[in-house]
């Protein structure tokens, strides 16, 4: 074809008229822009003038071209993405598939799916199980994955949602463990790659599709990329009436039926989704722009995002789903996920956003075990069970994001409709407690990590006793609830409660001795449950959040008293190292959050805290581990043994005052520095004395074979006395003698 001939002068001209006077599209901001140029036209012309319509050279051109594009062995196109998925799992069921599933095999597939990533599944005689989703990236949740997986699981079919993908060397190691077939949907996230790999390449197969609003275009169009030539050939087979024209043996299989017309030799079941050749021409010019494309969806997405983020009237409105680390988007739209608080307002958002002339789609389907067609085909899955994709789909939306470089007025027009519209934060009713029938608004819900513990337990019957007219739904969970070292735990405990405010107490802990032995184990358990915590927090739009640390992450060596703004400054004690450096990074990433985010998350640091529990513990802090050895002694008629002179003094912090300055931090508190919190500075002898003498009949020995320490460590409270002046401590031995009374009780 000469690009000076005639006829293409006379095309190319007739382009640039029609593109002149095009009608322009309804939406101002339209979900997507015309990518088809003059010279794929050109190409599809040159087709339709040749008389060679149906499928031919051109296709298997684009098919060698694809393969080699996205580094695949074998490319098989076909006539629509969907059918692309239709014959990568009818090629793993056919009879002919060395290795194949069989009628109810298992397939996991994520509860945010296109539909016809669903029904091959159903259409093939196999079982579908659905896998909730991580909203932060709104694909397949590996860790729910590991537990969705039984006996008859055989496969799994991921669906890389708009240019996105999971962790894929967490679902690999799942798929080699358990020797599973991996099929990729990857129609929506063509030219996307982890760890360098192009996704839909990590799998049996993987999907694509040419629709017109997709990466590349061929009007409609797909490819099944595949790793073996069996299920090339297979697949070739499959696609067009089950003939064996396209094989790769087909002289070995023609010899073994001479009785049949070798041009009409049917081997297999089949369907007919052919391409034509005209998607093939226009496919093969496409394929040379998908870079270019890609890099301006990536650039457009993140100068929207940058835009809506930098402007004055940004609160956090939104959630914008990321990529894993050691991935590389192509972005296909940009994705949004309302703050859980606006999540009400998901569908006046989207009517807002088409009146402001912004076009936008829903994250494909929602939580699919909510669609009507479930229903229908008798699938019995309980929809609930999939937290993540309702976020998805309660939350949820995307706009275009075009293949070429966005200007500033639509990037503002953008700004202007997403901003301008009136957030307001639900407000629902709960029972309160005590009450089977009266209830009252909640405008927030406070979630508290470490809700069990000491300080948790001190925090509820604070709240239960002053802040029941709060409006606030108090939920205080455990590791019972959740292991909060692994983010998809985390994730989903946030997902459910649906926060608004946390108050982060939960910690790993042990006994002094028991910290160096197993320093590196609490070290990074802390450090994985603060970074959890906080990331999920920020994901989920969580507008308040109160830290607690330890005066143990102060230095060593400090001038006295000891001030917030000393927190960093030297070494800590060997023995506490480990857990001290977890809560010195709690507060690096609390200061972190804020500057980067704008988040209102802040710290305190407590002293010695002390307070009632179900069974005081000899390795306990300092008055419980004083206590249950008083309890011993008397029980014993031995002495009470001190560690030390008992000379130092200590600030000792009741439990109960915590919980006030904690509930007084959540509304007023918020600053860059954390806050001490302090107690009354009592000697240890006297506090060693004083239980004693409430336990009753204990005497006292100090065993000076172990080292005193400091004699002060004084820490400076004047911040906090100063921001909330009425603020008062128990005395200490009022609080003394209600916590041993409720031991001795015991």
């Amino acid at each position: 074809m000469s690009n000076t001939a005639p006829w293409i002068a006379a095309i190319t001209e007739e382009h640039k008229k029609r593109s002149l006077i095009a009608e322009k599209p309804s939406m101002a901001f339209p979900l997507m822009a015309d990518t088809i140029f003059v010279e794929e036209k050109i190409a599809a012309i040159d087709t339709i003038l040749s008389g060679q319509l149906t499928m031919s050279t051109c296709v298997r051109e684009y098919e060698v071209a694809f393969a080699k594009k996205v580094g695949a062995p074998y490319a098989v196109m076909v006539n629509s993405g969907s059918s692309a998925n239709l014959i990568a799992l009818a090629a793993l069921v056919n009879p002919l598939r060395s290795e194949k599933l069989r009628p109810n095999d298992e397939v996991l597939i994520p509860a945010v799916c296109w539909s016809t990533s669903l029904w091959p599944i159903i259409q093939m005689g196999l079982k579908p199980v659905f896998v909730d989703v991580d909203p932060a990236t709104m694909n397949i949740c590996v860790k729910d994955v590991r537990k969705r997986i039984t006996s008859n699981t055989r496969a799994i079919l991921t669906v890389h949602v708009l240019g996105n993908t999971c962790n894929m060397s967490d679902l690999m190691s799942v798929v080699d463990e358990h020797k599973l077939i991996l099929v990729e949907d990857t129609c929506e996230s063509l030219g996307s790659t982890y760890a360098g790999k192009t996704l839909g390449t990590f799998g049996a197969f993987g999907t694509y599709s040419f629709y017109f609003s997709h990466h590349i275009t061929t009007g409609e169009g797909g490819m099944v990329v595949c790793q073996t030539p069996e299920d090339a050939d297979l697949l070739k087979c499959l696609r067009a009436h089950g003939w064996s024209r396209e094989l790769s043996n087909k002289s070995e299989v023609h010899a073994q039926y001479p009785h049949v017309d070798t041009r009409f030799c049917f081997v297999n079941m089949g369907y007919n989704v052919r391409p034509t050749e005209i998607a093939g021409a226009i496919g093969l010019k496409q394929l040379e722009r998908l870079g270019g494309m890609n890099t301006h969806r990536k650039e457009n997405r993140k100068r929207i995002i940058h835009r809506l983020t930098s402007d004055s009237r940004w609160s956090g409105q939104l959630r914008f789903p990321a990529a894993p680390s050691n991935s590389d988007p192509a972005w296909f739209g940009l994705a949004c996920l309302l703050d859980p608080a606006y999540r009400h307002q998901l569908r006046e958002f989207q009517a807002h956003l088409i009146a402001h002339g912004i076009e936008n789609r829903p994250l494909i389907s929602g939580n699919f075990a909510r669609q009507p067609a479930i229903k229908m085909l008798d699938i019995v899955v309980d929809a609930s069970s999939f937290p993540g994709a309702d976020d998805v789909g309660e939350c949820g939306f995307f706009i275009g994001i075009h293949a070429s470089s966005l200007s500033e007025e639509q990037i503002a027009l953008i700004v202007e409709g997403f901003l301008s519209f009136s957030f307001e934060k639900q407000v629902i009713k709960i029972e309160s407690q005590g009450m089977s029938t009266a209830f009252h608004e909640v405008e927030s819900v406070t979630l508290v990590t470490g809700g069990s513990g000491l300080v948790g337990t001190a925090l509820r019957e604070h709240v239960q006793t002053n802040v029941q007219k709060d409006n606030t739904n108090w939920v205080f969970v455990s590791s019972k609830d959740a292991d909060l070292t692994s983010y998809d735990e985390t994730r989903k405990l946030f997902l459910i409660h649906k926060p608004t405010r946390v108050v982060h107490l939960a910690v790993k802990l042990m006994a002094g001795n028991s910290m160096m032995a197993h320093a590196a184990d609490l070290l990074n358990d802390n450090l994985l449950i603060n970074s959890n915590v906080l990331k999920c927090a920020h994901e989920t739009g969580v507008e308040k959040l109160v830290s607690l640390l330890s005066s143990f992450a102060y230095p060593l060596e400090v001038t006295l008293p000891i001030r917030e703004i000393d927190l960093h400054k030297g070494p800590m004690h060997p023995s506490v190292e480990s857990y001290g450096t977890a809560k010195r990074v709690l507060d690096a990433l609390t200061r972190s959050y804020r500057s980067q985010y704008g988040k209102a998350f802040v710290s305190l640091i407590a002293t010695n805290i002390f307070g009632t529990c179900e069974i005081p513990r000899v390795d306990g802090p300092v008055v419980e581990g004083l206590i249950a050895k008083a309890l011993d002694a008397k029980a014993s008629g031995k002495s009470l043994s001190v560690r030390g002179t008992g000379e130092p003094w200590r600030q000792f912090l009741f439990a109960p005052d915590l919980a006030k300055v904690i509930v007084w931090a959540l509304d007023e508190f918020d600053d860059d520095v954390p806050l001490n919190v302090v107690g009354e500075e009592v000697q240890i002898r006297k506090v060693a004395e004083k239980i004693a003498h409430l336990v009753g009949n204990v005497s006292i020995e100090f065993d000076t074979s172990f080292g005193d320490g400091p004699l002060h460590r004084t820490l400076c409270d004047a911040k906090l006395r100063k921001r909330w002046p009425e603020f008062c401590t128990t005395p200490f031995d009022e609080a003394i003698a209600h916590v041993v009374a409720n031991a001795v009780g015991k």
